[in-house]
This record gives C-alpha cells, sequence and structure tokens, in this order.
C-alpha cells in the first residue's frame, strides 16, 4: 500500500488533486535516533504501533464451500443482493452484466467509444478530433466490470499487475454510456487513475494480493471477485475444519448479529464507512481487518460533516453511516440501531415487497399507537398511496458530485425544512471518538496525513510536519515518514526529504510513495544516475505511469542519454497522449538529437491539441 494518504478516492469516480505549493523556508525535521535499532527496541519506543497481524495467513475457503451447507442463504444471497456482484468478469457467457454495445458519445471536445469484439472482449477508446482528422487515439481493453449494476457500472482495465480505471462508465438509470463520475470533460486522468489496494478491497471478495505490495496483484488477482460470504463471517477454513473433522477446538465463525454493536457495525463500516479520510494506522493494512474487529483497531476515520442545516434535501454525498449515526433514531437507540436493523445482509426484497419490508423494519421501534407516524393515514397516502415511511424520512435527495444518481437520506430525519443555510465547517475529528477511541498520539498522526494530503500553503506544511513529529521521530513509521518527506520537498529541504524517504524504504522497500519522494529528492540537490534507480525500481512494479515516464526521461536526458530519454517520453505519451509538457519536451530532444522529422511530427500534434484546447474556451 502507498504511504501517504490516498490522494484519490474511488466512490464512484470522485477524484481529489493535490495543489503544489513553491518553495519555502525549510522547517528543518531531526532525523530520528532509532534508525540503526533494531525492529523490537524500535517497538519498545513506540506502542501505539501495532505488531504485525498475522491473520493475514488465514486461510478462506471461498463461498461455494459455504454453499454446502447454507444452500438456502447462499442462494438468496447471491440472486438477490447487490453485493454478490459487486465485480463481475466481462465474457460473452456473462449474462448479468448487459449494456448498448457498441456505443459513441463526445463530451468535452473528445469522442468515446464503446466496442465489443467477435470474442467477447470490451474495448473502450477516447479520441481527439479536428478538421484534418483524428489528434490522437486510445484504445484499452476493460477486463472487469466494477458494481452491481443497481446504479450503473464502472470498468477497469489491468495493467502490469495494478488496476486503472476506465473513464466510462454505464448508467443504469438513464441506460446509456458517459464519463465516469468526478471526471471532467475538459480534463481527467483518461485511462491512467490507478485503483489502489484499498479501492479494491471494498469492491472485491477476496484478492490475490502481492506479498510486497497492497497495490499490486498477482495471477489471477481475484480468489473471489465479488463480496463473498466470509467477508462478513470471516475465514471459513477453521469453521468447516471444526463442523466436518471435529478439528479447532472451537467454533471461530462470526455471527455479526451477535457482536456488540460497534463490532457488530464495523462489519459493515469496513467497506461503507468512507469520512473525509481514512487512514491506515501504523503497522496495519486494510487488508487485515476481520469480522468482530472494531474499524478503529486497523483505521482511524476522521470525519467532517454530514450535510447541511438539519431538515435540507440536498446534503453531501458522505457515507450512510455518517448519516445514520448523525440521526436522533440512533442516538436514542442506545447501541440497538444498526445497519442491519433495517438492510438483510443476504438479499433485498423484491420491487412490490419493499415499501412494506422497510415499513416494518420502522415499525420494530415506531409501533402505534405510543411511537407511531403522527400524521393521520389519510394524508400519508397523498404522499405515499403505499404508505412509505422512507418517502417522508429517508428521501433520495441528491447529490451534486455525484451525477446521475441519488442516494437515500440516512439521517431519519422528522421533518424537511429547506433552510438552504450551509453547516458550518469543522476540522475533521475521529468518528465515534466514544465508540472507536484511538490514543491521541494515533489520532496526531491521522490528522497530520490527512493534511499533508491537501496541504497547499507553507502553514499547512509546517502544521503537517508538527502534528506528524512524534510518529516520525519514533523511526518505524513508513507512512509518516514518507508524508513528511513530500512535505519538506513542498518546502525546499531536500536533504531531510531524501533522509526520511530513505528511513521509509528501510522499512517498505518497495513503497513507491518513498521511492517517488526520493528520487525526486535527489533530482533536485543533481544526483542523476541515484534518482534514475529509484524511478526504475517504481517501473519495475507499475510501469504504466506517464508521470513516472516523464520523471525518467528528464533523468536520462540530465545524464546525456538522449535517445533513451526520448523513449521514454514517447512511452508517456502513449499512455497520456494529451500531455502538452511531454510533448514539447520530445520535440527539444528531437532536434537536438538531429531527428527533425519526428520533432516536426510532434509539433503539428502540438499545435492541434492547442489549437482544440483553445477552441473550447469561452469566449469573453
Amino acid at each position: 500500500m502507498t504511504a501517504r494518504v490516498l490522494r484519490t478516492i474511488f466512490c464512484w469516480g470522485i477524484i481529489v488533486v493535490l495543489p503544489g505549493c513553491g518553495p519555502r523556508p525549510p522547517r528543518q525535521i531531526p532525523p530520528a535516533q532509532t534508525q540503526t535499532q533494531s525492529s523490537a527496541e524500535a517497538r519498545a519506543i513506540a506502542p501505539d504501533r501495532l505488531p504485525l497481524d498475522e491473520r493475514r495467513h488465514d486461510v478462506y475457503v471461498g463461498s461455494q464451500r459455504c454453499a454446502g451447507c447454507h444452500q438456502q442463504i447462499y442462494e438468496q444471497y447471491t440472486s438477490s443482493h447487490p453485493m454478490a456482484r459487486s465485480i463481475n468478469l466481462l465474457s460473452p457467457t456473462d449474462a448479468a452484466v448487459s449494456f448498448s454495445t457498441p456505443f459513441q458519445f463526445s463530451e468535452g471536445g473528445r469522442e468515446y467509444e464503446v466496442t465489443t469484439d467477435d470474442a467477447g472482449r470490451m474495448f473502450h477508446s477516447e479520441s481527439q478530433l479536428d478538421s484534418d482528422g483524428p489528434i490522437y487515439r486510445q484504445r484499452e481493453s476493460v477486463e472487469f466490470a466494477i458494481g452491481s449494476g443497481q446504479r450503473g457500472y464502472s470498468f477497469v482495465h489491468s495493467r502490469h499487475g495494478s488496476f486503472y480505471q476506465s473513464p466510462l462508465t454505464w448508467y443504469t438509470g438513464s441506460q446509456k454510456w458517459g464519463l465516469s463520475p468526478g471526471y471532467q470533460p475538459e480534463r481527467h486522468p483518461r485511462f491512467g487513475r490507478r485503483m489502489t489496494g484499498d479501492c479494491m478491497f471494498c469492491h472485491a471478495g477476496h484478492l490475490n494480493t502481492d506479498p510486497a505490495s497492497d497495490d499490486r496483484f498477482l495471477d489471477p488477482p481475484f480468489h473471489e471477485p465479488s463480496i463473498s460470504c466470509e467477508r462478513c463471517h470471516g475465514p471459513g477454513h477453521q469453521h468447516v475444519q471444526f463442523h466436518e473433522f471435529g478439528e479447532g477446538g472451537r467454533d471461530e465463525m462470526v455471527n455479526p448479529d451477535r457482536l456488540e454493536p460497534r463490532r457488530r457495525d464495523s462489519v459493515c463500516y469496513q467497506c461503507h464507512l468512507h469520512g473525509k479520510a481514512r487512514i491506515v494506522r501504523d503497522g496495519r493494512s486494510s487488508f487485515d481487518f476481520r469480522p468482530g474487529d472494531a474499524v478503529s483497531d486497523i483505521w482511524a476515520v476522521l470525519v467532517e460533516n454530514v450535510g447541511p442545516a438539519a431538515g435540507a434535501t440536498e446534503f453531501e454525498a458522505v457515507s450512510q453511516p455518517e448519516q445514520m449515526t448523525a440521526s436522533v433514531c440512533y442516538q436514542k437507540s442506545g447501541g440497538q440501531l444498526g445497519c442491519i436493523s433495517c438492510h438483510s445482509p443476504h438479499g433485498i426484497p423484491a420491487a412490490q415487497q419493499r415499501v412494506a419490508f422497510y415499513r416494518d423494519r420502522c415499525l420494530n421501534c415506531h409501533a402505534a399507537p405510543q411511537k407511531g407516524c403522527s400524521v393521520p393515514l389519510s394524508q400519508r397516502h397523498l404522499d405515499s398511496p403505499e404508505d412509505s415511511c422512507i418517502v417522508c424520512h429517508m428521501p433520495a435527495a441528491s447529490a451534486s458530485d455525484v451525477p446521475h444518481t441519488a442516494q437515500t437520506d440516512h439521517r431519519i430525519l422528522r421533518r424537511y425544512v429547506t433552510s438552504g443555510k450551509p453547516r458550518p465547517r469543522h476540522e475533521p475529528a475521529l468518528f465515534q471518538k466514544d465508540d472507536f477511541p484511538l490514543s491521541r498520539a494515533e489520532i496526531q498522526r491521522a490528522l497530520g496525513l490527512q493534511l499533508e494530503s491537501t496541504a497547499a500553503t507553507r502553514t499547512d506544511a509546517n502544521a503537517a510536519l508538527r502534528l506528524l513529529g512524534p510518529a516520525v521521530d519514533r523511526g518505524v513509521d513508513t507512512a509518516a515518514a514518507t508524508a513528511a518527506a513530500w512535505l519538506l520537498l513542498k518546502l525546499g529541504d531536500l536533504e531531510t526529504a531524501q533522509r526520511l524517504a530513505e528511513r521509509a524504504l528501510e522499512q517498505t522497500p518497495a513503497d513507491e510513495s518513498a521511492l517517488e519522494a526520493r528520487s525526486i529528492a535527489l533530482q533536485q540537490q543533481g544526483q542523476f544516475a541515484e534518482a534514475l534507480q529509484m524511478v526504475d525500481r517504481i517501473l519495475q512494479d507499475a510501469p504504466w505511469s506517464a508521470v513516472i515516464q516523464s520523471q525518467r526521461a528528464d533523468l536520462l536526458a540530465s545524464l546525456g542519454r538522449t535517445q533513451e530519454a526520448i523513449a521514454a517520453l514517447e512511452r508517456s505519451l502513449e499512455i497520456d497522449p494529451t500531455a502538452l509538457p511531454q510533448r514539447r519536451r520530445i520535440i527539444t530532444l528531437l532536434n537536438a538529437s538531429g531527428d527533425a522529422a519526428a520533432a516536426k511530427r510532434h509539433q503539428q500534434t502540438l499545435n492541434r491539441l492547442i489549437k482544440a484546447a483553445r477552441s473550447r474556451e469561452p469566449s469573453p
């Protein structure tokens, strides 16, 4: 897993772009004194660091094995629950996934096309045209559809053991293709947005991760594609051994309904609680979560607001647990109300049964006459002929940053008043701190990592460094050291940034973020050969990165290896043909090497790209 807090969030494609900042006077962080200590000595002075979770070696058996004894539940789940279709392998025989192909549409001056070949493989393409024809065209195969299809499908293609999102999404409601949510028509990541292990953790049942990095996957990438029985009940090997062979001493299988409320709800929170930032605790991975854990055993979840003033029908697209825990129903239930109070984990009711199903859930607590609805039935029928509680108290309010979709309001408000007054913003704080407590040091670390991911000013950078200081000084925290290195790069303290990146790599040699930070520090100090070694280490595992290929080209050019630099830029432009700086750079190198014809071709493409961009600018 990359060391920095996630810079992109896959929640229907919402993208956070980090602004940079210019050189600033450096804030020195003294080198930690634990670099040469043993790991045992380091842990002795770092009580908040968690030991390696040995449950990473748990044995999973797969949902088909569960079906042998639990056939009825298995059939109900696989036939009706969206989680059972969280990832679909695209193939001609997969009748569960259907959308219109071929399909073409235009957006932001670009043309998009979806096609399938005779073998049933799907291809997405993006091209840009002018009066002379195509300026560029990129076509990629996609292997997986992410989503149950209730709202739509997003698509993924794999490269060198990593997953990347396609810019195209199928929207079920409108029955059409469009740009993925969060992708701006004028500029977006195209086919280059990498999906990290933390992204895939919530969408896949059981991944075959590379032991060196949670962000890379072995072949085949899935032990089980869609959310499986064991994601909510835990690995099944010991359960099978106990019941079939009488081994293991006791049955370790988890029934979430029998857990205390915070651990019961954590089974759902492992994927459905997003927060403003979700920071993996030091020594942990998202893949360490097991049913029965509290969410705070793995993550520090920072939240901000659940939306505008109470009662407004417009609210931010925050996760349902944030809304639910802000509701009066939840707060007065004494922990009794939870996700599975209303949602069946094994299936969803048919459309004709849905109103009655959820009304019964409400009436479990709000039975007449003492707690029944105060609105007369005749009046309720005006709003909902079926007398739906949800229509009034949990309507589908719009979320402006998730186009084509609606989100059910889980605040369970008694009345809606459209005041239009937004709630005041607050600094991020720990989610449900009484139920999911963490030490002050853990909270401080999480706040520092969150602030580093958005730091745009010198003030922000220094504040993040102060928060991260204690974790950095312990000398064993890869994420904190890497984040501090990036902050110091922004502030211009290259030597300290380099030392911190080196320390992070001592703990996690394959960490791409630490490798990149160290390469930039070395490059800016003129140590081009050493910086190139860092970049090449990244590209060994993640060669499909236009940015890293471009960095490699700059380093090769600085070392006088012009032809190799040109090849690296060609590779960068193959991944992202819209990148104008790389296009200008390759023109300069081609002219310097005497290849005027190739330079002219790139210059013509550059001119056409610039002209096309200007033609889309609004008139003054």
